[in-house]
């Protein structure tokens, strides 16, 4: 038991400082602030959940609650790391994606609610919530970056077909 739970809040520490660097980081880097839809309840779920976990496991001693704390800290830390657009690129929870690797944007706007801006990148696809105010700060950062929306990015597939398929007939 002893080991395990070293081993544990090892990891949390790492985590901690992980956090701790990528607030640091991207305090001053992020231009344009953006939230990430569903973090608030995922995180409180799994902080739950690992409580619960520690707490049917090993009981209530000096270590969990050692422990404890510093799942509460990670969770409560997550929420101190800027996200959104910056002049290189995008920042979530402290990992960047280069404008370069952003294929197109789409845009989804409510009335009331905060605008969802939904980026595909060659590995993910991400989405993003601006205010009002920031919704033109993104457009202006997609459009100096050449990040086409999703219509502009279709239209370029389009082209790259048409020259493939001339190419071909030559």
């Amino acid at each position: 038991m002893e080991n395990n739970i070293y081993l544990i809040m090892g990891l949390c520490a790492l985590i901690l400082v992980w956090e701790i660097s990528a607030m640091t980081f991207t305090r001053s880097k992020v231009k344009v602030s953006a939230v990430v839809p569903g973090q608030k309840l995922g995180m409180a779920l799994t902080v739950l959940a690992c409580i619960a976990i520690v707490w049917l496991r090993w009981g209530i001693g000096t270590m969990q609650l050692i422990l404890i704390g510093e799942l509460a800290l990670a969770c409560g830390l997550i929420f101190a790391i800027k996200h959104g657009l910056s002049d290189y690129g995008m920042y979530i929870n402290g990992w960047s994606t280069p404008y370069k690797d952003m294929k197109y944007y789409d845009f989804e706007r409510k009335d009331g609610e905060l605008n969802r801006i939904r980026i595909s990148c060659t590995k993910k696809d991400v989405t993003l919530m601006f205010t009002d105010s920031d919704v033109e700060l993104a457009y202006a950062y997609f459009e100096k970056y050449q990040v086409p929306d999703m219509e502009g990015y279709k239209m370029l597939l389009r082209k790259k077909e048409a020259e493939k398929q001339r190419n071909k007939r030559r």
